[in-house]
């Protein structure tokens, strides 16, 4: 093995061939590795979130052919829920009513592969009867919760989906209402229609009834609505809508907490799990302005919504309201562009 000379040695051009870095060359090593990884990070999370949102998007495209599938078999597309009020007092113990309180997912069961579960639920009696407690107070697998929403909430038997009965136009004192947006000219008044009117109404409806303790039926309003009645086309007619995070209430992008008298709307098996769209913020916003009565999710810029054919799309949340209105209502007629 040869052996260097005390020349070479000494000499700064052989040292330095075998010195190791420099603080100064490892800094810069580093520097260039950080800036790599800052730009490497976004796109991997930008990824990662779409993957998350194509899987939200699948989520509500199987509870849309589902709907679709029932509406096939039964002539009509599924109720947004199941309500029967009961006047002059309550059933008698054992008396089973004329017609059980339970949302309309649950009745789509069978038709996105949870036939065992929908095998499980006694349909003659609530929801919340202690024939059905076990069934209907439970999670589904993930199938109603969207990845991008947070986590910990599979207890609570939460949807992260529900359906949008109606645009509410109530007079503004006193109530939430789109009626405002009416007065200001933002959006179509309908001709004057009154709120409860069925231009109002979107594609999944509530199916009521108000009975007395012995079973007699005092009132109903069944709306049932079958293909036929979409005048707007059913590639231009929302079904189902986002509305995530909860039992937890998010208003833009931060949770205030939870308020079960304000947002009690989450379980997947209550028939109080719909929404009417009956507010919005700034000048007409109404997407991802909070997740109490309007969609709401935790994409970036907007949300999925399903249509009544099935497809899915994401809305980004400065849709004009008018556009929103007449996407929600089945019989509006309105010929207006995609956003």
């Amino acid at each position: 093995m040869a052996t260097l000379s005390r020349y070479q040695q000494l000499s700064p051009r052989f040292t330095n061939r075998w010195a190791g870095i420099s603080l100064v060359e490892l800094l810069v090593a580093l520097a260039i590795i950080g800036i790599l990884l800052a730009l490497l990070l976004p796109a991997v999370q930008s990824a990662r979130e779409h993957g998350r949102r194509s899987q939200c998007q699948n989520h509500l495209r199987n509870l849309a052919l589902a709907a679709i599938q029932f509406e096939v078999l039964r002539q009509h597309f599924p109720p947004a829920a199941q309500i029967r009020e009961d006047k002059g007092g309550t059933l008698p113990p054992g008396a089973k009513p004329v017609l059980a309180r339970h949302n309309g997912i649950s009745l789509l069961l069978p038709h996105f592969e949870e036939s065992s579960t929908f095998d499980q639920i006694n349909f003659e009696w609530d929801w919340n009867h202690p024939v059905n407690v076990d069934f209907t107070k439970q999670h589904l697998g993930g199938i109603l919760l969207c990845p991008s929403a947070p986590s910990g909430r599979e207890h609570r038997h939460v949807t992260d989906y529900i359906a949008a009965t109606r645009i509410v136009v109530k007079p503004a004192g006193g109530y939430r209402s789109l009626k405002p947006l009416i007065d200001a000219g933002t959006i179509d008044g309908k001709n004057l229609a009154a709120d409860g009117s069925r231009v109002w109404d979107g594609l999944l409806q509530i199916d009521k009834v108000t009975a007395n303790p012995s079973g007699r039926i005092l009132a109903q309003d069944r709306r049932r609505v079958a293909t036929a009645h979409v005048k707007d086309g059913l590639a231009h007619t929302w079904m189902w809508f986002e509305s995530a995070g909860k039992p937890f209430i998010y208003e833009e992008g931060f949770c205030v907490g939870e308020n079960t008298s304000v947002n009690s709307r989450f379980r997947w098996a209550s028939p109080e799990t719909w929404m009417a769209i009956n507010d919005f913020c700034g000048n007409g916003k109404i997407i991802n302005c909070d997740n109490i009565s309007k969609p709401y999710s935790f994409h970036f810029g907007g949300t999925n919504i399903a249509y009544a054919d099935a497809s899915v799309r994401f809305h980004t949340d400065d849709m004009d309201p008018q556009l929103f209105v007449a996407r929600l209502t089945i019989d509006g007629r309105e010929i207006v562009p995609d956003n």
